[in-house]
This record gives structure tokens, C-alpha cells and sequence, in this order.
């Protein structure tokens, strides 16, 4: 009798129908059957850790001035993150410079002149960073030197056109108030009166 051939499925027509080879599978023919998933992934190359660049404030003031309102959002962004982190965790090093210092002036300088910005999110941002400056341990001391020419801008965004601006510049007098008695600040917001833009009055005066 004669035999029929029995037919069987190639590895080409089994890869045909979304199956890889058999002999591709386990490297070939008369080949060890290939390792478990995991044994794979472990002789697999690991990618090397991507090590996370170190806070430098004297980098991110450096960057400003800046005519793109993303760039001058992403330095007070940086600078406030830097800030909480050392609140959350007082044992990391404080990203402030000494108080007094050239680059504690920049930095008094950038948050001062944010304050005002014409795109709000930066004055957002820069209020913000007021805030934790004032409430970071000695902030008050720290920033009295300072207090003349932050006062009047905090102020003056009291009647931003923006809600989100008058609400953080309302957080930021709270915060600047807890630092000092009620005299000092009198005396400062009577230093104020004599601006003479009138939103800046109307602000200090109710402030009083």
C-alpha cells in the first residue's frame, strides 16, 4: 500500500497567521529550550539610573531677565520647589543664600519685580515664592531689609484684574504680617502712603 504523507504546518506558514517560527523561538533546530521570561529579563542589559540635576539658585536667577513669560514661570516655579522641599525636610540643605548676600539680593529682586508681572501665572508664582520666603525660619529678619520695596507690590495686586493674583497677594500679607508686631508694620505702611500710585493707597490703607 502506499502512504499518504502526513501534512504538517511549516514555521513559514505558521508565521504567516501572526506566529513567530518554532525554530526562531528556541534559536534553532536541536537547540535547549529557551529560559523562563524572568531569567530573560534579568540577563537583559538595566538602563543606568538618570541622575536628577542639583537646585542651584544662582543658575535659575541667572536665566531671567527673560522676554518668554514660560521661562520667567518655570525659575519661580524651580526656586519655590526648592523651598518646599527644604520645608518638608528641614535636614536637606536650605537653598537660600546668607541674607544680605549679592545673590539673596537677585534673588529679592527677581521675586519683587515677578510680582507685578503682566501674565499673571508668573505673578502667581512669584507671590507664591514671597510667601515661602517669609515663611521660612528667620524669613522675617531675613527680609525686613527688603520690606519697603516688597510691601507696595504685594499691595498693589490686592486689585489685580485676576482672582488668583488677589487671593495669593491676600496669602502673601498674611504671611509678611506673622513676621512682625503691629508697630513695625505701621511705620512701614505709613513709608507706603507716599507712593503715588492710588491703587497702592487705597490697598495700604485698607491693609491698615
Amino acid at each position: 500500500s502506499t502512504d499518504v504523507p502526513q501534512q504538517h504546518a511549516s514555521p513559514e506558514r505558521k508565521s504567516a497567521f501572526g506566529r513567530r517560527p518554532v525554530a526562531r523561538m528556541h534559536g534553532g533546530p536541536g537547540s535547549a529550550t529557551a529560559p523562563p521570561r524572568q531569567e530573560q529579563l534579568r540577563q537583559m542589559p538595566r538602563a543606568k539610573p538618570v541622575a536628577v540635576a542639583e537646585f542651584s539658585l544662582e543658575t535659575e536667577v541667572s536665566r531671567l531677565p527673560s522676554e518668554a513669560w514660560e521661562t520667567r514661570l518655570g525659575v519661580l516655579t524651580n526656586i519655590t520647589g526648592a523651598l518646599r522641599r527644604h520645608t518638608q525636610d528641614p535636614t536637606t540643605p536650605s537653598p537660600l543664600p546668607p541674607s544680605r548676600s549679592s545673590l539673596y539680593d537677585r534673588l529679592v529682586s527677581v521675586v519683587e519685580q515677578h510680582i507685578g508681572d503682566p501674565h499673571f501665572r508668573v505673578a502667581v508664582a512669584a507671590l507664591d515664592t514671597t510667601i515661602l520666603l517669609f515663611e521660612s525660619p528667620g524669613g522675617g529678619s531675613d527680609l525686613e531689609y527688603y520690606l519697603e520695596r516688597i510691601l507696595p507690590a504685594v499691595l498693589f495686586q490686592l486689585t489685580h484684574t485676576k482672582e488668583p493674583v488677589r487671593t495669593e497677594a491676600g496669602r502673601a500679607l498674611v504671611a509678611i504680617a506673622a513676621g512682625y508686631s503691629a508697630d513695625h508694620l505701621i511705620r512701614v505702611v505709613l513709608k507706603v502712603l507716599d507712593q503715588t500710585r492710588s491703587h497702592v493707597l487705597t490697598a495700604a490703607l485698607h491693609f491698615m
